[in-house]
């Protein structure tokens, strides 16, 4: 089925490339006519070798590389001090503000559920020197020893988070 759906998306552009009628022209290209030729050869046969390339189905460049870099150098460089042991299997912190009532039914849903996993929280002050120093910007966070997670998560996803990680 994807080399029919190839076919059908490589056929209008090879019959442009070809300089059909409705193709382009000698002009539209700055290449001697063999030159032109060898062009289009060549990009047909990527586009037959590699139909991804039109179908949308390329690797996509990560957009957020280096701020997920970033994350995981401020998480590795504070492991310790946010999880009481580094590396840290199974733990996750939560930074949580006295007067939040987001943070506290954060809390008590994070905790039952680490509980029903075998999964240990470890909480921190959201005005505390680690806060700070990690530069979080608001209550709830949670970190996780290779994700930084902001604002309250509703437990099934948090459920995802804690799972996708069981065999760390």
């Amino acid at each position: 089925m994807n080399a029919l759906r190839a076919a059908l998306y490589l056929a209008p552009l090879l019959s442009l490339l070809s300089g059909g009628e409705s193709g382009a022209q000698s002009s539209d290209l700055p290449f001697t006519p063999d030159e032109r030729r060898a062009f289009h050869a060549e990009l047909r046969a990527l586009f037959l070798d590699e139909p991804e390339l039109l179908l949308g189905t390329a690797p996509q460049p990560d957009l957020y590389a280096d701020e997920k870099a970033a994350d995981l150098a401020r998480i590795a460089d504070h492991g310790q001090a946010l999880f009481g042991v580094w590396p840290a299997p199974r733990r996750i912190a939560l930074f949580t503000a006295p007067e939040c009532a987001t943070c506290r039914t954060a809390e008590a849903e994070l905790t039952a559920l680490a509980n029903d996993l075998g999964w240990q929280v470890i909480t921190h002050p959201f005005d505390g020197p680690l806060a700070r120093t990690l530069d979080l910007p608001d209550a709830p966070f949670y970190v996780l020893p290779d994700l930084l997670i902001r604002g309250a998560m509703p437990a099934p996803v948090l459920r995802r988070y804690l799972t996708a990680r069981d065999g760390d």
